[in-house]
């Protein structure tokens, strides 16, 4: 998963291409669908080893593209009572977010947008705009359908899992070194420690250093009021040798 090849780069090339094309088109550019129109086209797409990016941009350009409207955003979405953010260990772009209510009806009474000059729109059709509090906007949702198409689910478990046997690893190392203190074992892929005897400048100096050295990119953060470092390990092909590397400047 994200390794970098000809294939993917012949992709990201037919990818680059599509998207000029259709930014050079002048709006409207397609026009909504209805949910149940986009279930039966790419409701099943998202399978445990992927579809392969050739399939993916197909689906993109013949489908999804087409149930846009001119600003690129969704029409139809569902909810009900959590926020899922992909962001970083999804592998998604930021602002990228599902948005998810216990119970819609709500939402919708919260923020429905309400004015003589919408009530044409108003057809009793399911709107996105009345579940939050944006309007329109870019569909944030297609970067992530897109990479779990490809590569499947699998693929995702298995990059969440290294990240998680990682930090795993790292806490075994940092209890072991005679600098640092381990603040809790690791349920995911997060690290906390702190390093004996510093205070709040001296983590900021020391995260500053390894970064302006290019050795990693670690920040400070508090825990009940006190600094501490932490490892958010994301990234599968972060290695135990990179984190070696860090806690050896401590």
């Amino acid at each position: 998963m994200h390794e970098f090849d000809e294939e993917i780069d012949a992709l990201a090339a037919k990818i680059l291409e599509y998207s000029l094309v259709r930014l050079k088109k002048d709006p409207p550019l397609d026009g909504p669908w209805t949910y149940d129109e986009l279930y039966a086209e790419v409701g099943e797409t998202i399978t445990e080893n992927g579809i392969g990016g050739e399939k993916a941009l197909d689906i993109f350009k013949h489908v999804l593209a087409k149930a846009c409207i001119s600003t690129d955003h969704p029409r139809y979405l569902r909810a009900d009572s959590l926020i899922v953010d992909p962001h970083k260990w999804l592998f998604a772009p930021f602002d990228a977010c599902a948005l998810i209510y216990r119970n819609p009806e709500i939402a919708r009474k919260a923020h429905t947008q309400e004015a003589g000059y919408l009530e044409p729109l108003s057809n009793g059709e399911w709107n996105p705009s009345d579940y939050a509090i944006h309007l329109t906007r870019r569909t944030r949702g297609l970067p992530l359908w897109f990479s779990l198409a490809v590569h499947g689910t699998k693929k995702y478990a298995e990059a969440m899992d290294k990240t998680m046997d990682l930090a795993r690893e790292a806490a075994a190392l940092i209890k072991e070194h005679p600098n640092l203190e381990l603040l809790l074992e690791p349920t995911l892929s997060i690290v906390a420690f702190t390093r004996i005897g510093w205070s709040a400048d001296d983590y900021q100096k020391w995260s500053d250093k390894l970064l302006n050295d290019q050795i990693g990119f670690v920040t400070p953060s508090s825990h009940e009021g006190k600094p501490i470092l932490r490892f958010a390990i994301v990234n599968p092909w972060t290695s135990i040798k990179d984190i070696k590397i860090i806690l050896a400047t401590l």
